[in-house]
């Protein structure tokens, strides 16, 4: 096995932790067929960043490694079938 600087760990296992998140909306979001375009947003950040989201969004006063929120209005005209956003504390 190589030994990959401390950094390039982290960013591997970070793009495995988007891979699963990824597949599992789309597991339970199940687009039809014709969708041409699927949009989920992503963002990695740190403790306390989630914590603050944590708590304005679900009343928690805590870090959690994950958050996910469904979407919310598509704008008229807009063609991707939109998931909604995914949120991972690195």
């Amino acid at each position: 096995e190589s030994q990959l600087p401390e950094c390039e760990k982290s960013v591997s296992e970070l793009e495995r932790d988007c891979q699963r998140a990824l597949a599992l909306a789309l597991e339970r979001a199940k687009p039809s067929e014709e969708a041409k375009v699927v949009e989920v947003s992503v963002l990695i950040t740190d403790d306390e960043e989630i914590k603050n989201l944590n708590s304005t969004w679900r009343g928690i006063d805590r870090p959690t490694d994950v958050l996910s929120f469904p979407n919310g209005e598509v704008p008229p005209g807009y063609d991707a079938v939109v998931l909604g956003d995914i949120i991972i504390s690195a």
